[in-house]
């Protein structure tokens, strides 16, 4: 872990166990040829006592000549923000101001007081919420540039080294509530087990390790099967839904959960229910368009799936045109409509392309239909379809299409004399439908 480093910053909350991690490098590190700092998060929870541990780590660090920073967060008001718990946004900020410290300072690693009773904890509380085996893998050893030096020991060998040593500390005390969920784990659960294996911790310590080589093995063939999939839909940052069907679903779901990180900003946010989710539908490979959290949406088009920013409030176009016989006319949302009466070139454009959508006209009415004019405009409040003898909204025939409410905006509205007929991929109206000319629209 220290191998190479010429810097290490350490993450010293001032309880037993960072206080611990500090010490030891403080007295180890040199052989390395590592140099130690401090960092010390407020989370401007605790009020007064929290205040008290900034004091005493600033306190602890002069002493050992060990360079100190602090920094305050309203952790709270970040739950909120981010929609989600406490902890886990404690855990967030803890690590984006430890990663921003280390690279101003110049830092080759970021050092946490980890240690096999929190690897305990943390594979019980990811197996309560039905995890894979990333979150199986508990607390790895190192992940990029964060280290845990004392993953191996437990609570009790710390506590016993900072007796030795008459190390100072100070208790956090919401240590003991257990409106957290990690300490209901601890307080609660871990006792349980340890009734049935007083070395639970050192054994489930030996399962993460087995999990996460596994999952290493079967995350580095995702990758493969990932870079084919993208070489086959000959598309940067979209990928072909075949291979991924074809593959095992070990390795087709590990595909599709690597995608959606690589997509996400931080790489996180993502959970596991909504990636299985995704890969299933990827597996299916029918048009879609689906929300999986921390902004993103799968978005499968034509036997390919990306994952784009979710636009949760639809995008509101406001336009309308004239359709001449055999014009075509490109839309504002990237839709081409047009009003065809020459069968040949109808039949020639539903070969080119894919997405065509058509309805063809009554023929009775045709000519009528077309003197009248037809329109295509965006989509209006108040507007109805007369389907099945029934005056319906045209909201109400969407949600029965199934039509994403996202992309209900988008879709575009043929008139005839100013009244709606055709909403491609919804409904016609009634006595509109026959074999004449054409309605239609394509979006590529």
């Amino acid at each position: 872990m220290l191998t190479g480093a010429k810097k290490v910053i350490v993450a010293y909350s001032g309880g037993a166990d960072s206080s611990a991690l500090l010490w030891w490098l403080c007295a180890n590190a040199s052989e390395y040829g590592a140099t130690v700092e401090a960092f010390h998060l407020n989370h401007g929870i605790r009020g007064d006592s929290a205040d008290r541990d900034e004091r005493f780590c600033r306190l602890q660090c002069e002493k050992l000549g060990v360079y100190f920073e602090s920094a305050r967060l309203d952790v709270l008001s970040l739950a909120r923000e981010w929609k989600c718990g406490v902890e886990e946004a404690g855990r967030r900020a803890r690590y984006a101001a430890l990663e921003e410290m280390r690279s101003r300072r110049g830092a080759d690693r970021v050092a946490t007081a980890h240690h096999a009773d929190d690897n305990l904890e943390t594979v019980i509380f990811n197996l309560a919420r039905g995890a894979g085996e990333r979150g199986l893998g508990g607390i790895p050893p190192v992940r990029g540039r964060v280290i845990r030096p004392l993953i191996a020991c437990t609570r009790e060998e710390i506590s016993a080294y900072v007796r030795e040593n008459e190390i100072p500390f100070v208790d956090d005390l919401t240590n003991a509530e257990d409106r957290y969920r990690r300490n209901f784990i601890r307080h609660n659960v871990v006792p349980a087990l340890r009734e049935l294996n007083p070395r639970a911790a050192e054994a489930v310590l030996r399962t993460s390790e087995l999990v996460r080589r596994d999952d290493r093995l079967l995350c580095d063939e995702a990758e493969n099967l990932l870079d084919a999939a993208e070489k086959e839909s000959r598309l940067p940052g979209r990928y072909s839904c075949r291979p991924i069907g074809l593959a095992h679903p070990s390795i087709g779901d590990r595909a599709v959960a690597a995608a959606a990180r690589k997509a996400a900003e931080d790489g996180c946010g993502l959970s596991g229910a909504n990636l299985c989710a995704a890969a299933q539908a990827v597996r299916l490979g029918a048009d879609c368009r689906l929300s999986v959290g921390n902004g993103l949406a799968l978005d499968i088009y034509r036997g390919c799936f990306a994952f784009l920013p979710d636009r949760r409030e639809p995008v509101l176009y406001d336009y309308e045109f004239t359709l001449s016989p055999g014009v075509p006319v490109l839309l504002p949302t990237g839709m081409t409509a047009a009003l065809l009466t020459d069968r040949g070139e109808l039949d020639r454009l539903k070969n080119i392309h894919p997405g065509f959508i058509c309805t063809s006209l009554d023929t009775s009415s045709d000519e009528n239909i077309i003197n009248s004019g037809i329109t295509v405009r965006s989509r209006r409040p108040g507007d109805r379809l007369r389907v099945r003898g029934l005056s319906r909204t045209v909201k109400n025939l969407m949600q029965e299409a199934g039509v994403p409410a996202n992309e209900r905006a988008s879709l575009p509205v043929f008139c005839a004399c100013g009244v709606p007929v055709w909403i491609p991929r919804v409904a016609a109206a009634d006595g509109v439908s026959g074999n004449g000319c054409a309605l239609c629209v394509w979006d590529d």
